[in-house]
């Protein structure tokens, strides 16, 4: 399968141990990425230090409430309409149903796999943390002039400028309407809403 990133709920507030399996909740994954939707669920307040087996040292890990991932969620729909522009509001609409049917209280997001490929744990926990904040960040405005537009170098947050490192290409082209970069993909028999 590669390397990943998951998300999914429980009731429980820590991170569950290696190799300990979960209560079946909603389960997403994936590869090679972590989707813009799953970020916006969190704040830098919600990592905690988490350690793998066959990994060096503490890792980021994202852990927050239900309630306050949905309300986070909520606030920040109008960043991605208007910084995604081919993100559809119904994949958005989808996203906050699964949020809101779940009966657990936490949804916790394992990005370690993925952020692996990059660098080490607190390496990505910073880039973690810079990700996250760019939803706070204001929107990059481009110049009317059509002239204008097409030598316009924007001078980008540092959230931009790890997510477009890191992650921009999946939202670029054919992939920016397909909607695996924004949410993810199911991985269990636990239907998502837009697989039921």
């Amino acid at each position: 399968m590669g390397d990943y990133s998951e998300l999914y709920f429980t009731d429980d507030e820590i991170a569950p141990q290696p190799d300990v399996p979960r209560a079946p909740s909603p389960y997403l994954f994936s590869n090679y990425h972590v989707p813009l939707f799953w970020l916006a669920l969190f704040e830098p307040g919600n990592i905690v230090d988490a350690f793998y087996k066959d990994a060096e040292g503490a890792w980021p890990y994202l852990i927050t409430t239900r309630e306050e991932s949905i309300n986070r969620f909520s606030n920040r729909e109008p960043f991605f309409h208007i910084n995604f522009p081919s993100c559809k509001s119904q994949w958005v609409e989808d996203f906050k149903t699964m949020l809101v049917q779940s009966t657990y209280k936490y949804v916790h997001a394992n990005t370690q796999s993925v952020g692996a490929m990059f660098c080490t744990g607190p390496e990505w926990r910073a880039e973690i943390v810079a990700m996250l904040n760019l939803f706070d960040a204001p929107s990059i405005k481009k110049p009317s002039n059509i002239l204008l537009r097409q030598f316009f170098k924007p001078k980008l947050p540092a959230g931009w400028k790890v997510f477009n490192r890191r992650f921009g290409a999946a939202y670029l082209g054919a992939n920016a309407r397909e909607s695996w970069p924004y949410r993810g993909n199911g991985a269990t028999d636990e239907p998502t809403p837009w697989t039921s």
